[in-house]
């Protein structure tokens, strides 16, 4: 009985490790972040681009009648979605999506589409 608890605990131990991981041992992807590694990947030149291969939710969003998400470079508020046109895949070190709600209380109303941050490798 003591083994099989042992094992047990092994076994807990070993999917908690597993955990952070996805199918072949390769980190999993967080699905309101995009890393320069996961940009380096994809074959584009801007970062409308590398949003509509890696995630395309982020621009369609939820609510057909919902606002275009807010573009925020380097912390500086940009626009709507049509400025990510402008920015070169190349300068982006990360992007975060935040969600309508999480937009709104941070950064005030006219974020129903939510907002994207861009952090470029230069800052």
């Amino acid at each position: 009985m003591q083994m099989r608890s042992a094992a047990l605990v092994l076994l807990a131990g070993v999917l908690v490790g597993c955990a952070g991981q996805a199918v072949g041992g390769a980190p999993s992807r967080r699905q309101d972040m995009i890393t320069a590694e996961e940009i380096a990947q994809v074959q584009v030149q801007t970062a409308d681009e590398v949003i509509r291969r890696l995630r395309p939710s982020w621009l369609t969003g939820n609510n057909p009648r919902a606002l275009p998400a807010m573009i925020y470079l380097d912390g500086m508020r940009m626009g709507d979605a049509t400025f990510l046109r402008q920015i070169q895949a190349s300068d982006v070190g990360s992007m975060r999506f935040m969600s309508p709600p999480e937009a709104a209380e941070t950064y005030g109303l006219n974020h129903s589409g939510g907002a994207i941050l861009i952090v470029t490798k230069r800052r």
